[in-house]
């Protein structure tokens, strides 16, 4: 699920239990959000490209999201 984000969520819903989509924007140039995964992300993307600004915490299960821009957002585990 999304955990936080410090931008507009426009959207967000489950796709099954294997991916999260999301549409935010930011309410400046960019933003950070937060995915709470129990397992890390196989990938996550922008508007369809790879996203690779993200690290996952295995620790505390977030996947942080830096430098998040607005368009739509899809988090995939395997």
């Amino acid at each position: 699920y999304l955990s936080s984000a410090d931008g507009e969520v426009l959207s967000a819903a489950l796709v099954g239990n294997k991916q999260l989509v999301f549409e935010i924007d930011p309410l400046a140039v960019s933003c950070k959000a937060q995915v709470y995964s129990t397992v890390k992300p196989a990938s996550i993307t922008l508007n369809g490209a790879q996203f690779r600004d993200w690290t996952y915490d295995a620790k505390s299960g977030l996947a942080s999201m830096n430098n998040v821009t607005k368009g739509n957002y899809q988090v995939t585990v395997k």
